[in-house]
């Protein structure tokens, strides 16, 4: 009989948490955020997983992967491709433009004048959700923290092979967990929300891989 990978350990063992280095939640997501924030530019590969509670009560998660390019502070280029569409946003610092690949449709927008800003606007007036953004604005750790009830530090596991501090919190209406790379480069490698007052309480999951915190990024 083959042995399984946990050695012949007893469930019980298994399930015993580990005792972890007590470290602050909020000065792992602070620092995080300075780090990003100091960054003039970055490209990261992105995979998202969105899940939709159907009329039956049953949740399908949609899966998909994009791309993001930031050249600090008003260029942006996100795109995003699944089996519902093929989307990439643009902001040139003049204009703002969603363009959805597959219908050959687009939508433009003038007045943001800083990435934030264009992030706002696609949510506010174009109402989309964009959950993901959540971690490209200036300022991330002000923006995630609002509305916090609690935190918990849950110690380093790995993601994708990367070490990384693994960060959970409670808000209003919603419960986040956040991984962090360890040393000295915390860029996020995976960001999930439970809308827990939703029916189903479905889960938006985003993972980060493949960061280039010194890319040469053409401004055209």
């Amino acid at each position: 009989r083959a042995l399984c990978a946990t050695g012949g350990l007893p469930s019980a063992a298994l399930s015993q948490p580990r005792e972890v280095a007590a470290l602050d939640p909020d000065d792992l997501l602070r620092a995080m955020s300075e780090y990003l924030a100091a960054l003039d530019a970055f490209t990261v590969e992105i995979e998202a997983d969105t899940d939709y509670v159907d009329l039956d009560g049953r949740i399908v998660t949609v899966t998909g992967g994009g791309h993001i390019a930031i050249l600090r502070p008003d260029r942006l280029y996100v795109t995003r491709q699944d089996y519902h569409a093929d989307v990439a946003f643009v902001f040139d610092g003049t204009d703002l433009t969603l363009y959805r690949r597959d219908a050959q449709a687009y939508a433009t927008a003038q007045g943001p004048e800083t990435v934030d800003a264009a992030i706002d606007y696609v949510r506010s007036v174009w109402g989309i959700d964009a959950s993901g953004a959540d971690l490209l604005y200036s300022d991330v750790h002000g923006g995630l923290v609002t509305e916090l009830r609690s935190s918990s530090y849950l110690g380093v596991t790995l993601v994708s092979g990367v070490p990384a501090h693994h960060l959970a919190f409670r808000a209003r209406d919603v419960d986040w967990q956040i991984w962090i790379a360890t040393g000295d480069a915390p860029v996020p490698l995976r960001y999930t929300i439970a809308s827990k007052w939703i029916a189903g309480a479905p889960v938006f999951e985003i993972r980060l891989r493949d960061w280039d915190v010194t890319p040469e990024i053409d401004p055209a």
